[in-house]
């Protein structure tokens, strides 16, 4: 964890990462720094007690996100074009032929349902590509890009899946600013959401190339062959006319269902092991998460993390609380002996402490930063909300699923909108990032671009797969910037990172540390742990004062050495002892 003293900031550019060939990644993202103070502390956390370390204030991160505390170092590489990605695609179709062969004698009876890349020997040799993959692009969902107007950004298509792993807010292929990633719908199942996602700016009719673009993306038919069928087909597809109005599409269906290929699951794809694998996966501390025994052999906690109650009964939740239900790590006990947890569905202001470690998981099991209720993904479903605020209508109808949704659907617009259910973040208190991947891009590619004459700025805050990697955890708000809706937030618990995000994509979270009174006063001869040892200083601010807070942290101190220092925990300070 890295705290520091800044005096200002200021907006600059940055390179973003490059990821690998299959994961193409956007190159420049816009970025919010802050000049070097002059003096400043690093926080190094440790196992029992962390201390203050003296050291120079670090820049504030860029929003293009770069990599955060990890000891993991990624390797880069830039999607080649032109020539480097018809090599590419000579070699795919090169090997096809002893895929083919080798693959229908491996394949036994009870994998016959397979994902469309895997069962090669069922397509023809020629179909249209995903620019970003290079696999076929029929027979998995696929993704547009649509701009402000709700309309076709280009005409480009993708992997939906491919399209999401998108840093930036530019498509891969021709560079055009987009607002939103979209999955294309089923042409047989909601032709008329088809129509609009394939029609170019919301033009009332699709013009030959639209119609041939779309369908060499969705059939099982080479781009030759789905040529001579468009312009086979088109006077009777329009009735004589020049263009396909959305009448005319019931013809074009019936011609067309037959090469459209039904979506197949992957047995071999994806690892059946790859929940549990995240679960005890090391973070960026090199720990797991909060309640499952690490590689060390100890089983830790961390503020922030989430929690589900487990099966075994406990007088501690007073019938309130019922298994499954999950919450967070508010508090932790002296010695690690008990956790305070704040359950999602307890009563506002209420909390509960129970005894720790539970190895087992019988009261408190362990949770992904990303798990959401059940009754919370149905609600998101109908309403479009984000786990937050469904959490919040749920609430209000007392957690009744049926109540909640009449009430949406009732009042959507008026009482029930996102900005109405959620509680916005507040400089320097607790917040939490929404766990809403999708949600998050959307707003994330809806921040207006950034206004300022530099040209090397790239435009704006934009999605990143750091921004994607913190989804789900706690942090502090460092700032708050009105131009864009955006916050600056660092993250807490295993890093302490600091990361751009658009506004909603951030709600505030209880937080027992505004129920404390400052200890100290200004003025008052304090100690602070240090990496050396406990040093003596005076308090030169009170920053945290109950609910109104004036800084990241709750106190500043001046030590007797000359360095100016942020305490970020009260236990790294006390009153001096006398001897």
């Amino acid at each position: 964890m890295e705290i520091t003293t800044a005096s200002s900031k200021a907006k600059r550019s940055a390179t973003a990462t490059l990821a690998p060939l299959w994961q193409h990644l956007s190159p420049k993202a816009k970025t919010k720094v802050r000049p070097t103070a002059a003096v400043g502390v690093t926080l190094a956390a440790s196992a029992s007690l962390p201390a203050l370390v003296p050291g120079g204030a670090s820049p504030e991160p860029s929003k293009s996100n770069a990599s955060c505390s990890s000891p993991q170092a990624w390797q880069t590489a830039q999607l080649g074009s032109g020539s480097s990605v018809a090599a590419v695609r000579r070699l795919r179709a090169s090997a096809s032929s002893t895929q083919v062969r080798t693959g229908s004698a491996a394949t036994s009876d009870n994998q016959s349902a397979q994902c469309m890349p895997c069962a090669t020997d069922m397509r023809p040799a020629e179909l249209e590509t995903c620019p970003i993959c290079l696999d076929d692009l029929s027979g998995r969902s696929l993704g547009v890009c649509l701009g402000s107007n709700g309309g076709r950004a280009c005409q480009h298509y993708f992997h939906f899946d491919c399209l999401r792993r998108v840093e930036g807010a530019r498509c891969p292929q021709c560079r055009v600013r987009f607002h939103k990633r979209a999955q294309l719908p089923s042409i047989v199942d909601d032709q008329e959401s088809w129509y609009s996602h394939v029609s170019s700016d919301g033009k009332e009719a699709l013009s030959m190339r639209e119609v041939a673009t779309a369908l060499k993306a969705m059939l099982l038919l080479s781009p030759d062959d789905v040529d001579e069928l468009v312009e086979a087909s088109w006077d009777s597809w329009t009735q004589g006319e020049d263009l396909l109005g959305p009448e005319c599409l019931q013809e074009l269906v019936a011609e067309v269902a037959e090469h459209i290929p039904a979506p197949m699951k992957c047995n071999g794809c994806v690892s059946p092991q790859s929940a549990t694998e995240e679960a005890s996966a090391k973070l960026e501390d090199g720990h797991t998460r909060s309640g499952v025994v690490c590689s060390c052999g100890q089983v830790h906690v961390r503020r922030g993390d989430r929690v589900r109650r487990g099966p075994v009964p406990s007088e501690v939740d007073d019938g309130e609380i019922i298994p499954g239900h999950l919450g967070t790590i508010v508090h932790i006990g002296e010695g690690q002996e008990s956790v305070t947890i704040k359950w999602d569905r307890s009563a506002e202001e209420k909390v509960h402490n129970y005894i720790w470690p539970d190895p087992d998981a019988l009261v408190l099991a362990p949770a992904l930063f990303g798990d959401v209720a059940e009754d919370v993904v149905r609600l998101q479903n109908e309403t479009n909300l984000s786990a937050m605020a469904a959490e919040a209508l749920l609430r209000r109808a007392g957690f009744d699923e049926y109540d909640a949704a009449t009430l949406y659907a009732a009042n959507s617009d008026e009482v029930w909108s996102e900005d109405k259910l959620r509680r916005p973040p507040k400089l320097y208190h607790r917040v939490r990032i929404l766990p809403d991947k999708l949600l998050v891009q959307q707003w994330f590619d809806s921040v207006r671009p950034c206004q300022c004459a530099n040209a090397r700025c790239s435009g704006g805050v934009q999605w990143s797969s750091r921004a994607d990697k913190h989804l789900g955890r706690e942090g502090c708000v460092l700032k708050l910037d009105g131009a864009d809706d955006t916050v600056l937030v660092e993250t807490r618990g295993p890093c302490q990172c600091q990361i751009w995000y658009p506004r909603l994509a951030l709600e505030q979270v209880y937080d027992p540390d505004l129920d404390e009174k400052p200890e100290f006063t200004t003025s008052d001869r304090v100690e602070c742990k240090m990496s050396s040892g406990w040093e003596k200083g005076v308090v030169n601010e009170v920053l945290w004062r109950g609910t109104e807070r004036d800084g990241p942290c709750p106190y500043s101190v001046k030590l007797d050495n000359g360095s100016d220092i942020l305490v970020p925990n009260v236990s790294l300070i006390r009153r001096v002892q006398i001897a």
